[in-house]
């Protein structure tokens, strides 16, 4: 924690910052209005800039750990890395290499800076106005919960891992890990338990790091649920393994302070294992020119948002549900049958795209229709999805709205155990939202509210039974 002295001062620079940027930006946006892009890598330069006090400030401010501060790292490694590589001439932030190459134009680079720069405004608004509620609700009266939850964990962990190891097997002799995604194992009873296996396992771990009073009790089932993580990621989907990590990280801090130095191996440990993965996934032909220096890569979701700026004036309109609202309006359309359900799992086809409008399919049709069809997806992100609801010139009221309501969620889940299983939902859709739609925990949120709901009840009755 830092001084008051100090807090005050932050406070202080944070607010001459946040004049400071909106005079930038009002003048970005001027040069924008009046077609005048001359001054692009001014306005590049003063966002990284900008994105590097923000963060400092506010990890000294609430700790690198901090619900924002884990935003960054993620927004940053995904979206703002793209334009600090180019500033440094690893990559142009013309060029594209998300499934299709080409060049932009340099109004669109200049629009991309806006918005970007704008987050990071919002993001500095909201942690300099917004309060953190102090008082947290009595975790100990969820002893009853952990212990009941803790022992089925570790009966069903077995069944998981094998289960999984099954899958990566079936990947592995299928030759293509994009077999996940066009629907060819859907006929497979195991391969389809295995993720419904999944998910329940998932929601465990959630309920029981939620209700963990310490280190110990947060640990006891990390360990073996990352080792499932493990080989969930061979199968290569690697995005549950850096969510869930965040997530661990995010709950170890709030309950004892993390020291950095002992993560710095872990982190480069995962950075490796997930470049091996990549490795794997190569094609054979391809093996031979492999890139070990695949960092430079990480930016390619920020394609997604410079590809809708570029694109959505001319051809890539979006005439159907804003791309943000899309995972709801696809949740309710396959609970209550409004479309049939199997049009979501049977791989990529035409009457998907008809009955979903998700940015990733939209995008990657768009882009090339043969890697549509193979099972590719571009990913969706915060940014475009902005972009998309309100355009450019808006774009900082709509971060400030969706900026404000996470930080209400965040202190609402001190308040009582149920807000805090719905804040951690949340907050894992909103630290990967640089990579993937914001409004996609919904989909989560229902299952975990009603494993909750229904372990409480069992627990009452039970000690009621108990009790007579």
């Amino acid at each position: 924690m830092i001084s008051t002295k100090s807090f005050i001062f932050s406070n202080i620079i944070s607010i001459v910052f946040i004049l400071y940027s909106l005079l930038i930006n009002i003048i970005n946006l001027y040069f924008i209005e009046n077609n005048s892009f001359e001054y692009y890598k001014f306005f590049e330069i003063n966002y990284l800039i900008s994105f590097f006090f923000v963060f400092v400030i506010i990890s000294r401010r609430k700790g690198v750990f901090s619900l924002f501060s884990i935003f960054l790292i993620t927004y940053f490694a995904f979206i703002g890395s793209k334009l600090f590589l180019d500033v440094f001439d690893v990559i142009s932030v013309f060029d594209t290499y998300l499934f299709y190459f080409t060049k932009l134009n340099i109004d669109t680079i200049q629009i991309f800076i806006y918005i970007n720069h704008s987050l990071l405004i919002a993001v500095s608004i909201i942690s300099l106005i917004h309060k953190d509620q102090k008082q947290r609700f009595d975790i100990t009266t969820q002893k009853e919960v952990y212990d009941f939850l803790i022992s089925k964990f570790k009966i069903i962990s077995p069944f998981v891992i094998i289960l999984n190891i099954y899958s990566l097997v079936l990947i592995i002799n299928s030759g293509n890990y994009l077999a996940i995604f066009n629907g060819e194992f859907e006929g497979d009873f195991l391969y389809s338990i295995s993720n419904y296996f999944q998910l329940l396992y998932n929601i465990f771990y959630i309920i029981l790091i939620a209700s963990s009073k310490n280190v110990k009790e947060l640990s006891n089932p990390s360990k073996i649920f990352f080792i499932n993580l493990l080989i969930y990621s061979v199968r290569g989907q690697r995005g549950p393994m850096l969510i869930y990590l965040l997530l661990f990280l995010y709950q170890r801090n709030k309950i004892k302070r993390i020291n950095l130095n002992k993560i710095l191996v872990p982190f480069f440990a995962l950075l490796l294992f997930f470049i091996a993965i990549e490795y794997i996934r190569t094609s054979e032909s391809r093996k031979s020119n492999f890139d070990f220096n695949q960092f430079k890569f990480i930016s390619l979701p920020a394609e997604v948002s410079l590809f809708m700026i570029e694109f959505n004036k001319v051809s890539f309109i979006n005439d159907s549900t804003p791309y943000i609202l899309t995972p709801i309006k696809d949740y309710f359309n396959r609970l209550f049958h409004l479309v049939d359900p199997n049009i979501f799992y049977q791989g990529r086809t035409i009457t998907l795209l008809k009955n979903s409008n998700y940015l990733s399919h939209q995008l990657m049709f768009f882009l090339s229709k043969e890697s549509f069809y193979a099972g590719f997806g571009t990913g969706s992100s915060l940014i475009a999805e902005v972009y998309d609801l309100v355009g450019y010139r808006y774009s900082l009221l709509a971060y400030l709205f969706f900026f404000l309501i996470i930080a209400k969620i965040e202190n609402s889940s001190r308040k009582t155990m149920l807000m805090n299983l719905i804040f951690i939902v949340v907050f894992m859709s909103f630290i990967y939202s640089p990579r993937d739609s914001i409004l996609k925990f919904f989909q989560n949120l229902v299952p975990l509210i009603l494993v909750y709901t229904f372990t409480k009840s069992y627990l009452k009755i039970n000690e009621k039974r108990i009790s007579s």
